[in-house]
């Protein structure tokens, strides 16, 4: 089936030997076949290298690279991209699975029009208790590059949206102006809006990955549910309440970055994000925005309450509230 394009698929690993043989096994049991698998080993310290060099001595598709050191998640990531010879490439995770015709059903998408960049289709969301069909339908195709980031914005459901076939070279333009792997918040939703961006994104109905999620319950939102205003919230809410405000500053910034787009074109998309994002999250927003303006305060007390309970004031205001209150 040489006449098709050559489909890289990316696989990062990092001490998966429980899971990596089953997703290599679902993508060379793929109908389609013109494909090369690049593992990139980030210095695993169990069996992981052992099994994908099996499984590259019985399959020439299949390519295995180690890191002498661990460079990290997302630096890897990046590396099978950088290792990647094929016209299109998609992601696969080692503990995820690809659903059997769903790469035909995605290469059969992308290579309708030279001018798509990426296909996607139903993510599979696999969580502890349950499992969730995500459609992820938007219709990305035959718009202007705002008509597209609105539409991707108002519709997107879930994040897996990135383990989609892009076309090489455009992802790679997309990396440019994307500071992926500097692992902040939202960078898989800001790699495929810069994909909105750059050109027509198809769809197909065909579930393209199961991903394995690590809560109880799948994930429903690409903010995911955010931190409520609680007391430990106010005095900690973690990354979570920052995720938010990160999406949506970094986009404006990588929006404006691809010189290859018109700035005429590039803020009309900018324009759309925003309104899009904070119609569909202003609550979020407005919430997670009260709760990091609350955190110097809270650090302030945090800090300060241990410092006053030692005080020789504090410490005889105490003992005479407590004589007063035992006294008859």
């Amino acid at each position: 089936m040489n006449e098709y394009p050559l489909l890289s698929i990316g696989i990062p690993v990092y001490n998966s030997e429980h899971c990596v043989g089953k997703a290599i096994d679902s993508i060379r049991g793929q109908s389609y076949r013109n494909v090369e698998i690049v593992i990139s080993d980030n210095c695993s310290t169990d069996g992981t290298g052992e099994i994908c060099r099996q499984y590259a001595e019985k399959d020439g598709r299949v390519r295995y690279y180690r890191s002498d050191v661990n460079i990290g998640k997302e630096p890897n990531f990046l590396r099978v991209l950088e290792l990647a010879t094929g016209e299109y490439f998609a992601w696969t995770c080692a503990d995820d699975i690809r659903p059997a015709g769903s790469l035909e059903s995605l290469m059969v998408a992308i290579v309708k029009s030279r001018a798509t960049v990426m296909a996607h289709g139903p993510v599979i969301a696999e969580a502890i208790t349950s499992t969730a069909i995500l459609p992820n339908r938007m219709s990305l195709m035959g718009k202007g590059p705002d008509e597209r980031i609105r539409e991707y914005v108002n519709r997107v459901e879930h994040n897996a949206v990135q383990y989609a076939v892009f076309q090489t070279n455009s992802l790679k333009r997309a990396y440019l102006t994307t500071d992926f792997i500097t692992n902040h918040y939202g960078h898989d939703y800001h790699l495929c809006l810069q994909m909105c961006l750059l050109g027509p994104v198809e769809y197909c109905s065909t579930p393209m990955i199961v991903y394995k999620e690590a809560g109880n319950l799948p994930t429903f939102d690409p903010m995911g549910l955010g931190a409520q205003i609680t007391l430990g919230s106010l005095f900690g809410g973690g990354r979570a309440i920052t995720k938010a405000w990160t999406t949506l500053l970094f986009g404006c910034c990588y929006l404006l970055r691809p010189k290859e787009v018109s700035l005429a074109m590039r803020l009309r998309s900018l324009y759309a994000f925003v309104c899009a994002f904070t119609r569909r999250y202003h609550g979020r927003l407005l919430r997670d925005g009260l709760l990091l303006a609350a955190q110097p305060l809270t650090w302030l007390v945090s800090w300060a309450w241990p410092l006053a309970r030692r005080s020789s004031f504090i410490l005889a205001l105490g003992q005479k509230i407590k004589t007063r209150s035992l006294s008859p």
